[in-house]
């Protein structure tokens, strides 16, 4: 998908967003991420964002983000995966599965839905809110579900 200029606006409402988020991190108990969450949520609880920025926030979010979280997997080297040994690595991929597989029946013994359970075992059983958000970009899910999730 290319940018267009129904893309721009809000495109910028993000950039400014993050850009806010990377200064205030060092300043704040929680991540960049969070903080950047955290005032879109408020901006738009304030004042609902205006219709023409939507199509913006939407490729920031599914198309931006999904990108920003594949160069983060990269940082992570075969080598250095290769320098924990084989033993830690199936053991991590023990403990990610069987949290992830204890969140799910919880997910389901709570009803929650489909796909806010696997929002919800995404983000406890990898990495919290970017694990979330990289989910939601390939399962679709709801808004709220994915609000709900973080």
């Amino acid at each position: 998908m290319l940018i267009t200029r129904n893309h721009l606006s809000g495109l910028i409402v993000c950039t400014l967003i993050a850009g806010l988020a990377i200064v205030l991190d060092p300043f704040l108990p929680l991540n960049t991420l969070m903080i950047a969450l955290l005032m879109g949520m408020g901006l738009s609880a304030i004042k609902t964002p205006p219709e023409s920025w939507r199509p913006g926030i939407v490729f920031g979010m599914k198309k931006v983000l999904r990108l920003a979280i594949i160069l983060l997997g990269l940082r992570i080297s075969f080598l250095e995966v290769q320098q924990l040994g084989w033993s830690s690595l199936l053991l991590i991929i023990l403990c990610v599965s069987l949290t992830f597989g204890f969140t799910l029946a919880v997910g389901r013994w709570l009803k929650l839905s489909p796909k806010g359970n696997l929002l919800m075992a995404s983000g406890i059983s990898i990495c919290g809110a970017s694990a979330i958000l990289a989910a939601d970009a390939v399962i679709e899910a709801e808004d709220s579900d994915t609000v709900y999730a973080i």
